[in-house]
Formats: C-alpha cells, sequence, structure tokens
C-alpha cells in the first residue's frame, strides 16, 4: 500500500495527503462547490484527488475499519464508519452541555445582578 504512495511524485503525495486530511477532518467530498466570485458551481480539485487515487484511499481507511463510499450519481465521497459519530458525538455534546451550562449559568448571575439595579430604578 505504501510502495504505491512511494511511486507517486511529490506534487501527487501532497495531493493524496490534502485529500486524505479533507475526508478525516470533513468525511466527505464534493464533486462540485459553488464558486461566490464567477457565481457558478466549479469542479473541485480534491474530488478529483480522491477520485483519482481512490483505491489507495479506500485501503488507507479501511484499516482503521472506516469505508470509503462513492456516489457518482450525486457526486461525492464519503466517509462511512461506527468509529467516525462515536468518536465525534460525545465531544460535540460535551461541548454544547458544557458551553449551555456556563450561560446559563451566566445569564443567571446578569439577572440577578442587574435586576435588582433595573428594579430599583423602575420604581423611583
Amino acid at each position: 500500500m505504501i510502495e504505491y504512495y512511494d511511486n507517486l511524485t511529490p506534487e501527487e503525495q501532497e495531493e493524496v495527503s490534502g485529500a486524505i486530511q479533507l475526508l478525516y477532518r470533513q468525511t466527505f467530498v464534493l464533486e462540485r462547490k459553488y464558486d461566490r466570485r464567477t457565481g457558478r458551481m466549479q469542479f473541485n480539485k480534491e474530488f478529483r484527488a480522491c477520485s483519482k487515487h481512490l483505491a489507495f484511499i479506500r485501503r488507507y481507511f479501511e484499516i482503521s475499519g472506516i469505508t470509503v463510499q462513492e456516489n457518482s450519481r450525486t457526486g461525492i465521497i464519503y466517509l462511512q464508519g461506527e468509529t467516525l459519530l462515536g468518536d465525534k458525538l460525545p465531544k460535540l455534546t460535551a461541548a454544547g452541555v458544557i458551553t449551555g451550562g456556563v450561560i446559563g449559568f451566566l445569564g443567571g448571575l446578569v439577572v440577578e445582578r442587574i435586576g435588582h439595579v433595573a428594579q430599583r430604578s423602575y420604581t423611583r
């Protein structure tokens, strides 16, 4: 598997590494993206890289128990596996609970502090 990567040119190696990093970070790559400058859909170079080296990328993620799926009809390449949702969801949930708790706590303090001042000035 690494032999394939070693036989690529440095530019192609960078292309494959970027595609793998993007897939791992984002879990999907679209064939076309909207370009605000031109106001139309443009081909995505990361999708081309994934498509070109799809067999290698599939083997790479297969080691971790993650499958790489391609839907040519909708123009998407995406990761699928048990570990994807299981690893990211608890962190996001914990962050949301902590953030919500802190905001609720701070909001309560603000109401408690300002409430008395607002009540005094309203009754005058």
